[in-house]
């Protein structure tokens, strides 16, 4: 059971603000996380949030489109922006793709490309928009490490892959 306590009459109204856009692993998976913060004591009740990241040539790398979200008082909310199909996926195995550093949405190859983005974020809420934008920047370090944080990225030692293919052909 939840009990809501005010003081006053007067209508406080949620005040978003974008914190920070940044690249990193979301439950192994690369993703960009946006961080979004209310700053006001009012709770944001049905809020439509709309995110698109652009490349640097301006062409639109990733969106996504969330419906009903709730969102606490004084609270941060993180939004990942997960890279699986969106343009965000370096292209290096894709015959089309040529320098392999070419931006395609939907052909995921498995790694985040490095380079210069801007993430822009529109809120509605009861007839109400607010959008935001903001510049990021992927490092090609920052990106192999959130590559090499997905599953079956590990490299596995050519002699321990021999011993165990040695190991279940004796078991068989």
């Amino acid at each position: 059971i939840g009990v809501k306590l005010t003081q006053t009459d007067t209508l406080v109204l949620p005040q978003f603000e974008l914190d920070s856009v940044q690249a990193e692993s979301v439950n192994y998976q690369p993703a960009v996380v946006h961080y979004i913060r209310n700053r006001a004591a009012a709770i944001a009740k049905g809020i439509t949030l709309d995110v698109t990241i652009y490349d640097r040539s301006g062409n639109a790398a990733a969106k996504i489109h969330k419906e009903n979200v709730d969102m606490a008082p004084n609270s941060v909310m993180p939004l990942a922006v997960l890279t699986e199909n969106s343009g965000l996926w370096d292209n290096r195995d894709n015959e089309d793709s040529g320098s392999g550093t070419d931006l395609q949405i939907g052909k995921p190859s498995g790694d985040l490309s490095p380079g210069d983005y801007t993430s822009e974020v529109t809120i509605r809420q009861d007839g109400q928009e607010q959008t935001f934008s903001q510049a990021f920047t992927i490092g090609s370090v920052q990106a192999e490490q959130i590559n090499s944080a997905m599953p079956g990225t590990a490299d596995v030692p050519l002699n321990r892959l021999l011993a165990n293919l040695l190991i279940a052909a004796l078991i068989i």
